[in-house]
Order: C-alpha cells, then sequence, then structure tokens
C-alpha cells in the first residue's frame, strides 16, 4: 500500500527532497581545503533546519580523501585536502516523509581518472531513468547500468542499488540486480547507482524519483556536478 503515493504525498515529498536538496548544496559548496567532514555536515545540517525541515531523515554520511572509498561513513574530525574526494549522502523529514539523497566532488579540479568516474555514475543514472516507466522490470534495468558499467571498465566498482521512499527511507520497490519487480506508476523511490572504490572515492548521484504514466520525473533540483 505504501508503495504507490497519491499526489499529496507526491507533493509532501516534493518539498522533502527540496529540504535535502538545500543542505546538499550547502555541503557542496563549503568544501574547500581545510574544512573537516564535521564541518561540511553542520553546513548542511544548517540549511536543512533553515529551510523547514522537521527532523533528519537518517544520521548524515560525509566523508572525504581515501575515506570516501567506503560510502556511508559518519563525520570526523577528518580535514578536507586539495584533490580529494568529498561525499556525501543525507536526508531530511517533512509532515512524517522521507527524502535520501548523495552527491560528491573533488576539492579543486578533479584529475582525468575522478572526472571520469563520476561522469560515469552520472551518466549510469541518466541512461537507467531514461528506461524507467510504468512495466520496467528492475533486473533489466539493472542490465543496463551494469553494461554501462562494464564498458568504463568499472564493473567491479558498481553497486546497483535504490530503494522506495515516502513514510520510511526504505521501502518498496527494491532495487538490486535479479528482482523481477515491476515498477508501477505512482511508485516514488531513491535510486543510487553507485560506484565505489576503495582508496579512491565514492561516485553516487541520488535522488528521488516518481514513477508517473510515461516516464519519471526528478522530484529533487539540486545540482549534480562541482566541476
Amino acid at each position: 500500500m505504501r508503495a504507490i503515493k497519491s499526489a499529496r504525498e507526491i507533493e509532501v515529498m516534493r518539498r522533502a527532497c527540496h529540504l535535502a536538496d538545500e543542505a546538499a548544496r550547502a555541503a557542496m559548496d563549503a568544501v574547500e581545503p581545510g574544512v573537516t567532514e564535521f564541518g561540511l555536515a553542520a553546513e548542511a545540517y544548517r540549511a536543512m533546519f533553515a529551510a523547514g525541515a522537521e527532523h533528519p531523515g537518517f544520521a548524515i554520511a560525509v566523508c572525504a580523501g581515501p575515506r570516501a572509498g567506503f560510502k556511508h561513513m559518519a563525520p570526523t574530525a577528518n580535514p578536507v585536502r586539495p584533490g580529494d574526494m568529498v561525499y556525501i549522502d543525507l536526508g531530511a523529514r517533512y509532515m512524517g516523509y522521507y527524502s535520501d539523497t548523495s552527491r560528491q566532488r573533488v576539492c579543486g579540479e578533479p584529475a582525468a581518472e575522478q572526472l571520469r568516474f563520476m561522469e560515469t555514475q552520472i551518466a549510469i543514472v541518466e541512461e537507467v531513468m531514461s528506461a524507467a516507466r510504468p512495466g520496467a522490470v528492475i533486473a533489466d534495468l539493472a542490465e543496463i547500468a551494469l553494461r554501462r558499467a562494464r564498458r568504463a571498465g568499472y564493473e567491479e566498482y558498481l553497486y546497483f542499488r535504490g530503494h522506495g521512499v515516502g513514510c520510511a527511507v526504505q521501502d518498496l520497490p527494491a532495487f538490486a540486480p535479479g528482482n523481477p519487480a515491476a515498477l508501477e506508476e505512482n511508485m516514488v523511490f531513491a535510486f543510487e547507482p553507485m560506484l565505489v572504490r576503495a582508496g579512491f572515492g565514492t561516485a553516487c548521484w541520488e535522488d528521488v524519483w516518481w514513477v508517473t504514466a510515461r516516464g519519471v520525473e526528478r522530484l529533487n533540483r539540486c545540482p549534480v556536478r562541482w566541476w
């Protein structure tokens, strides 16, 4: 029952996504040499609550440098250094509904391999979401992502994941390879096919998507690139 959203629920979730957008934008804009992971988390929370969040969706993840290759790490006093990849995962709660958003960037100009890593992950999201619509089978969408990662030489780093979101952060549908479930109109999900590379970094553009009659609509508006 919770997997299918009403028009009113979708509008509330759009607001929850806006709150996460404000937090992610503030954190990404604050990336500079010397700022700590704690400092980036503080900027995100300040922006989220200033915009009207009633509660964080879940404990924020912030990691930089080699730690960014672990993805979901609690923030520490670790300072950001030039050339570090910086990853953040956060969500907001509004009227009891949740959002879930991830972004990454490099402190300064990205190296060629960092840029290719991040752009490949963005291309995976764009290609899979262009095929997402009512009736699309999740296992088939996973194959699209895998083919794109394989062409780039990143197959071993791909974790194809996503999850329904609404009254809980984790709900149906579940995005995982081999899942025979099909998308249905008015499902809402967070999509996060991540490239995770130990000692290097994490590339994960994650936003919330609404399944419409003809395809999907992104409920977030935060920029995807900071390079």
